[in-house]
Protein backbone atom coordinates (compact mmCIF):
# COMPACT_ATOMS: atom_id res chain seq x y z
CA UNK A 1 0.00 0.00 0.00
CA UNK A 2 1.13 3.19 -1.51
CA UNK A 3 5.26 1.88 -1.41
CA UNK A 4 5.76 4.08 -4.04
CA UNK A 5 4.23 6.96 -2.56
CA UNK A 6 5.20 6.72 1.29
CA UNK A 7 7.17 3.37 1.35
CA UNK A 8 9.85 4.27 -1.17
CA UNK A 9 10.98 8.12 -0.06
CA UNK A 10 10.89 6.71 3.92
CA UNK A 11 13.17 4.04 2.90
CA UNK A 12 15.61 6.35 1.05
CA UNK A 13 15.85 8.34 4.48
CA UNK A 14 17.09 5.61 6.96
CA UNK A 15 19.29 4.28 4.03
CA UNK A 16 20.80 8.09 4.09
CA UNK A 17 20.56 8.64 8.20
CA UNK A 18 22.65 4.84 8.37
CA UNK A 19 23.86 3.27 5.41
CA UNK A 20 25.74 0.84 8.00
CA UNK A 21 22.51 -0.66 9.29
CA UNK A 22 21.72 -4.00 7.81
CA UNK A 23 17.72 -3.69 8.58
CA UNK A 24 17.70 -0.02 6.90
CA UNK A 25 19.05 -1.61 3.76
CA UNK A 26 17.25 -4.71 3.45
CA UNK A 27 13.96 -2.42 3.66
CA UNK A 28 15.06 -0.13 0.67
CA UNK A 29 15.28 -3.86 -0.68
CA UNK A 30 12.00 -5.16 0.21
CA UNK A 31 10.67 -2.17 -0.93
CA UNK A 32 12.56 -2.49 -4.26
CA UNK A 33 11.21 -5.79 -4.60
CA UNK A 34 7.47 -4.67 -4.23
CA UNK A 35 7.88 -2.15 -6.61
CA UNK A 36 9.42 -4.99 -9.58
CA UNK A 37 13.16 -3.54 -9.49
CA UNK A 38 14.79 -6.77 -9.02
CA UNK A 39 18.35 -5.75 -9.83
CA UNK A 40 18.51 -3.23 -7.51
CA UNK A 41 16.82 -4.59 -4.43
CA UNK A 42 19.48 -7.55 -5.24
CA UNK A 43 22.25 -5.03 -4.54
CA UNK A 44 20.47 -3.54 -1.29
CA UNK A 45 19.97 -7.04 0.16
CA UNK A 46 23.60 -7.80 -0.86
CA UNK A 47 24.38 -4.42 0.62
CA UNK A 48 23.16 -5.28 4.24
CA UNK A 49 25.12 -9.14 4.03
CA UNK A 50 28.41 -7.09 3.12
CA UNK A 51 27.66 -4.83 6.21
CA UNK A 52 26.61 -7.70 8.73
CA UNK A 53 27.32 -11.68 7.16
CA UNK A 54 25.38 -13.08 9.38
CA UNK A 55 22.20 -10.78 8.53
CA UNK A 56 19.46 -13.31 8.59
CA UNK A 57 16.71 -11.50 6.85
CA UNK A 58 18.33 -10.05 4.32
CA UNK A 59 19.57 -14.00 3.01
CA UNK A 60 15.51 -14.91 3.56
CA UNK A 61 14.68 -12.27 1.25
CA UNK A 62 17.42 -12.85 -1.08
CA UNK A 63 15.58 -16.49 -1.09
CA UNK A 64 12.17 -15.26 -1.99
CA UNK A 65 13.37 -12.76 -4.54
CA UNK A 66 15.53 -15.73 -6.56
CA UNK A 67 12.40 -17.80 -6.06
CA UNK A 68 10.17 -15.77 -7.50
CA UNK A 69 12.64 -15.28 -10.34
CA UNK A 70 12.73 -18.81 -10.59
CA UNK A 71 16.24 -18.87 -10.45
CA UNK A 72 16.47 -22.61 -8.27
CA UNK A 73 20.40 -22.66 -7.11
CA UNK A 74 20.50 -19.21 -5.77
CA UNK A 75 16.95 -19.39 -3.90
CA UNK A 76 18.39 -22.78 -2.73
CA UNK A 77 21.40 -21.28 -1.37
CA UNK A 78 20.74 -17.94 0.21
CA UNK A 79 17.55 -19.83 1.94
CA UNK A 80 19.95 -22.29 3.25
CA UNK A 81 22.09 -19.29 4.51
CA UNK A 82 18.90 -18.59 6.26
CA UNK A 83 19.07 -21.37 8.18
CA UNK A 84 22.54 -21.42 8.96
CA UNK A 85 22.15 -17.31 10.50
CA UNK A 86 18.43 -17.23 11.76
CA UNK A 87 17.47 -18.40 15.32
CA UNK A 88 13.99 -16.56 14.54
CA UNK A 89 11.41 -19.97 14.93
CA UNK A 90 8.91 -18.25 12.26
CA UNK A 91 11.77 -17.40 9.54
CA UNK A 92 12.81 -20.69 10.06
CA UNK A 93 9.72 -22.49 9.70
CA UNK A 94 9.13 -20.29 6.75
CA UNK A 95 12.39 -21.03 5.20
CA UNK A 96 11.83 -24.62 5.44
CA UNK A 97 8.58 -24.31 3.62
CA UNK A 98 10.47 -22.66 0.75
CA UNK A 99 13.13 -25.33 0.69
CA UNK A 100 10.87 -28.14 0.41
CA UNK A 101 9.38 -27.12 -2.99
CA UNK A 102 13.00 -27.62 -4.16
CA UNK A 103 14.46 -30.21 -2.47
CA UNK A 104 13.36 -33.50 -2.04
Amino acid sequence: FQVKDTGLPAARVSVQLNDQDPANLDVMGQVLVELDDHMNADRFFHRAIAVDSRYAPAYFHLGILYSGLDDRDKAVYYLEQTLVYSANPAIRDQTQRLLSSYLP
